[in-house]
């Protein structure tokens, strides 16, 4: 025991011992109290049955109703103890478990963790203490257990010598029934025995009822069965009402108050009987159908069939599609099983299903030209009645087919079609996408291709904006077709001077009409060229000394160019002018001088060197001229311009200078001439001499020499002389032959050049003349050619037999000059063209040729053709795939191959095959 000695309390003068053993209720009370030991302990002993412990309810018994109230007295008796303690708890089973129902505190008690124990130490009157306290029973029905235990002790302040005792565990019966089966949801058959199943407490007999109405009237199955058994089986009366809304009702047969019900509603089925037939139908695809079959009562399993196969997911009274196609239709029926297990099937009804319309294809809009006709045509599938054409909503009388033509399309037929389809069967009706008509629009320039420089060697683009129906493009150049060359844009790579000229694009309408834009000139900056070379010069140390260039730019402006002097190979800074002067010149300056002249495409021309030598002046005669550039300008072809004065000879060394000659070199010397001068010319030092010289051109253009001083003098200097030979007031032309090429006797070619006034009056053409009667030109309706004006001159070449012609056209003016065209052709038979049989004849021009060589084809009828050009190697350089017309058809080469890149100088062919026919036409490159 001394190991609970240590657990003892004192107050004042009592101590109430309290020993935890290893069972769910074994303590007796503290002196303050003490739960959880409701069945003794062992720390004062055993049981003493001195200690007697009894335990009465206010009503005598043990059996509740569910949430009464009820007053329990333990009564504690001992003769030989002076104080007492107790501990009760009422549990959900005999050994324990948990705490059940309410506890309030009564004499001599209070409630601690759920059970009842004794509220500070109780003193023993006559031996005796009555402890009291409340219980409130649970709201649900059942059994269970009310245990306790109480000590009388003799207050000595230890556990020896306490009497401890318990009273016999008790059962309390919490009186009620609840219903098991049915409790809701069930599906019993009327004729049928079935269980019905409860569970009571205190009760010995149950009385059964019934309601079809969910509990607004009752029916007695039994006034009075033993409710120990837990079930009765009931047979349903065949007489009973089939419906959803029973329930079952189970009473106390002795006290009615005592009852439960059903939970929920339960079935009762009869016999079943189809109401209601599934009935044939007809829809339309896309629209819905429903069949369905009414059955009396209720809980019935359904699956619906289409022609006897079961029709997955379609277990209910009705069966819906919301959109029919055409694989629903059939027979269908419904099998009906009942809740009762008997099974029936619906009669079969017939579902048709029809196709709905629909466009197979739409109307698509059209674009006709004006005055022809077109037609706008639909292809319906499906069931139809009828068909309207709309336009712009409004039937059109008479168009109820599924095409509709219009002929003389005009501008009022400009509108929205549609076509409605009307459908009776389907009840319903649709309307096809619009379609559009209109009238081509006539072909037109929205922007115009313009004028373009481009630089040798480098790509061109022309282009236009255009609007309107077009079938074609094709570009131009000078008047001639471009061969291959059919698209909005024009590309030309690899510029060459030749490719310079007036181009223009033709837009060829749907409905016929053709367009020219206006002229695009294309020039083409080609490399510069220097037309006036730095001299070499020789000069003494402390004088200036200059060098000049002359270059011009082909195709751009001169003042485009930009210059870079150098000496001996190596740039010279800011010397960028056409000239470098060098003032007070030392020996360091001597060298090999260059001038690099470029444009604005970057092309570069390198003049010829200039070696400029610096002496020193050891004395003797000396020569100084007082230009290095003597220029006479423009000056007309058989006139003569004179300089006087113009050039000044200086002898600046300390001895006489002897001139011997002066000399004039060059191929165009012989235009320029010395006046007035014998030889030789004594100048003594510090004086000067004056030089007199003509310039009569010999040729238009550029006129060049140089001027040398033979002398004794220590150094030598040159002039370069120059001068502009220009027409002397007469016409001229912007070629001086034309060639007409290979021509087929008794067939015509025409060719043009131009002739202009450069002058500034006007020129009247008096006669033209050529020397052979097989070509022709066109008359000028007005001879007055006005200054800076251009006039066109169209020949034409018909040969009467097979030669080469070298002949001369002559154009006369009335001041005294004659313009002479030299006039190239070479006849051929026509037999030539016998293995070709649908061309009549076949010309190249100009046969020879410095750019593009035009073949002109004849034929008897429109085919298909090819021309291949080929080299002398037989390498084809490039195909044109064409296809004819009847008559003239022209293809133009334009020097170029498959790549567009200029091709060698030369003699090629041209392959033309019409089926297996093939001919060849040779022709020159120059």
């Amino acid at each position: 025991m001394s190991i609970y000695r240590q657990h003892l309390i004192k107050i004042n003068s009592f101590i109430f011992l309290l020993i935890v053993s290893g069972l769910t209720y074994t303590a007796i009370a503290w002196s303050a109290g003490k739960t959880g030991n409701t069945d003794g302990c062992n720390c004062h002993g055993s049981a003493n049955s001195s200690t007697k412990v009894t335990l009465t309810s206010e009503n005598g018994g043990f059996t509740f109703e569910p949430g009464s109230k009820t007053k329990f007295t333990v009564a504690v008796d001992n003769l030989s103890m002076n104080k007492a303690g107790m501990n009760v708890g009422i549990k959900t089973s005999e050994s324990g478990g948990s705490d059940i129902g309410t506890l309030s505190s009564g004499t001599g008690t209070k409630i601690q963790s759920g059970e009842v124990t004794h509220n500070g130490e109780q003193t023993l009157i006559n031996g005796k203490f009555d402890f009291t306290f409340d219980w409130t029973a649970p709201s649900t029905h059942g059994e269970y257990w009310i245990r306790g235990v109480a000590n009388a002790v003799n207050d000595n302040g230890g556990a020896n010598g306490d009497q401890w005792n318990k009273f016999t565990t008790q059962k309390i019966v919490v009186a009620g029934i609840t219903v098991s089966v049915p409790n809701g949801g069930e599906n019993w058959c009327v004729g049928t025995t079935q269980n019905i199943t409860w569970k009571s407490n205190g009760i010995e007999n149950v009385k059964i009822e019934y309601s079809t109405n969910d509990g607004a009237n009752w029916n007695l199955i039994t006034g009075s069965t033993p409710s120990t058994s837990g079930s009765f089986s009931w047979t349903i009366p065949n007489g009973v009402t089939p419906g959803n809304s029973n329930r079952i009702r189970i009473s106390d047969a002795s006290n009615s108050s005592r009852n439960d019900i059903s939970n929920n509603t339960f079935a009762l089925a009869g016999e079943v009987s189809i109401t209601t037939q599934p009935l044939s139908d007809e829809t339309c695809t896309g629209q819905s159908f429903t069949m369905s079959v009414v059955v009396t009562g209720s809980g019935h399993q359904y699956q619906w069939r289409k022609n006897g196969n079961p029709i997955n997911g379609a277990t209910q009274s009705t069966y819906s599609r919301s959109s029919a196609t055409l694989g629903d239709a059939g027979e269908y029926d419904c099998q009906i099983t009942t809740s009762c297990g008997t099974a029936i099937t619906s009669a079969k009804a017939q579902l048709d299903v029809f196709q709905s319309p629909n466009f197979a294809t739409q109307p698509t809009s059209k674009a006709g030209c004006e005055g022809s006709s077109i037609t706008l045509a639909a292809n319906i599938d499906g069931e139809f009645t009828s068909l309207q054409w709309l336009k712009n909503g409004q039937p059109i009388t008479g168009a109820t087919s599924s095409s509709y033509v219009i002929n003389d399309l005009k501008q009022s037929d400009v509108a929205d079609y549609t076509l409605k389809v009307i459908s009776e069967r389907c009840s319903n009706e649709i309307t096809s996408s619009i379609a559009k008509v209109s009238i081509n629009r006539e072909p037109k320039f929205v922007t115009q291709p313009n004028s373009v420089s481009g630089c040798e060697g480098a790509e061109i683009k022309l282009s236009a904006q255009v609007d309107g129906a077009i079938s074609a493009f094709q570009w131009y150049k000078d008047e001639n077709r471009i061969t291959g060359a059919i698209s909005r844009e024009l590309t030309i790579s690899d510029l060459e001077s030749t490719d310079a000229g007036s181009y223009k694009l033709e837009l060829i309408g749907i409905c016929g009409m053709k367009l020219f834009s206006e002229i695009a000139v294309l020039t083409i900056n080609s490399r510069p060229v220097i037309s006036l070379q730095p001299t070499n010069k020789e000069v003494f140390v402390d004088e200036s000394v200059t060098l000049t260039v002359s270059a011009e730019n082909p195709g751009g402006e001169e003042n485009d160019l930009t210059y870079q002097w150098k000496k001996d190979g190596n740039n010279i800074a800011d010397e960028t002018d056409a000239s470098i002067t060098i003032e007070k010149i030392n020996l360091s300056d001597a060298g090999k001088y260059t001038v690099e002249v470029k444009n604005k495409c970057d092309l570069v021309a390198v003049s010829n060197e200039a070696e400029i030598k610096v002496l020193e002046n050891n004395g003797g005669p000396s020569i100084t001229t007082n230009i290095d550039v003597l220029d006479f300008g423009d000056v007309a072809i058989g006139e003569i311009k004179s300089e006087k004065s113009k050039i000044s000879i200086t002898n600046t060394g300390d001895e006489v200078l002897i001139i011997t000659a002066i000399d004039i070199n060059g191929s165009e010397s012989s235009s320029f001439r010395l006046t007035s001068t014998s030889f030789p010319l004594n100048v003594v030092p510090n004086s000067k001499i004056d030089l007199d010289l003509d310039f009569e051109p010999t040729k238009l253009g550029l006129h060049q020499a140089v001027m040398t001083i033979a002398s004794n003098s220590v150094n030598n200097v040159s002039i370069d002389l120059r001068g502009n030979g220009i027409d002397n007031g007469t016409i001229i032309s912007n070629l001086s032959t034309l060639s007409f090429g290979s021509v087929v006797i008794n067939e015509e070619v025409e060719m043009k050049f131009e002739i202009e006034n450069p002058t500034t009056k006007n020129i009247t053409v008096t006669e033209i003349m050529v020397s052979s009667s097989d070509f022709n030109f066109s008359v000028l309706n007005d001879p007055i050619i006005e200054p800076n004006t251009k006039r066109e001159i169209v020949v034409t070449f018909l040969p009467t037999e097979e030669k080469d012609y070298d002949e001369v056209l002559s154009i006369s003016t009335d001041d005294g000059k004659t313009l002479e065209i030299a006039l190239t052709a070479s006849a051929i038979q026509s037999s030539v063209w016998n293995g070709v049989p649908t061309i009549n004849s076949a010309k190249s021009y100009p046969n020879p040729s410095e750019g593009s060589i035009s073949l002109e084809l004849n034929f008897e009828v429109a085919q298909k053709y090819q021309v291949s050009i080929v080299d002398m190697n037989g390498v084809v350089q490039l195909t044109y795939n064409e296809y004819s017309t009847v008559g003239k058809n022209v293809v133009v080469w334009n020097g170029r191959d498959k790549t567009n890149s200029k091709v060698a100088k030369g003699t090629y062919f041209a392959l033309i095959k019409v089926g297996d026919d093939i001919q060849t036409i040779q022709f020159v490159l120059q």
